[in-house]
């Protein structure tokens, strides 16, 4: 479950990451 949520996490990291690159 814990690995399950860390995976969430970074993908929403990333996506925020290219938000802020493409700004």
């Amino acid at each position: 479950m814990k690995i399950l949520i860390t995976g969430a996490q970074g993908q929403l990291g990333t996506e925020l990451r290219h938000l802020l690159d493409s700004r």
